[in-house]
């Protein structure tokens, strides 16, 4: 017969305590995190594009506006800039104007 000792036992209930709150935790932040995210946008839509790499408090951080010509697929956008520059970006990096 196997037998555990109290410490070893209040050990694995205090692991498996930690493990279920840890868990919840991150299911809280990948909701947090997907919160918002996904967008969609039509073409023919005018957005602005955020701007990578930039800091500061004086830096645009968005160029634009660009037009939507097409939608690749749930996130990604085929846009174009008023002097004829095309892009393809990301929803997360788009927002309207």
């Amino acid at each position: 017969m196997f037998l555990i000792s109290y410490p070893a036992c209040r050990l694995i209930l205090i692991l498996s305590s930690l493990n279920s709150k840890l868990q919840r935790k991150v299911v809280k932040q990948r909701e947090l995190a997907d919160k918002g995210k996904l967008r969609s946008f039509e073409p023919g839509e005018l957005l602005l594009r955020k701007i990578p790499g930039l800091t500061g408090a004086l830096q645009a951080n968005w160029e634009g506006p660009y037009k939507v010509l097409e939608k690749i697929s749930d996130v990604n956008y085929k846009v174009i800039l008023d002097d004829g520059n095309r892009h393809e970006a990301k929803s997360p990096a788009l927002k309207p104007t």
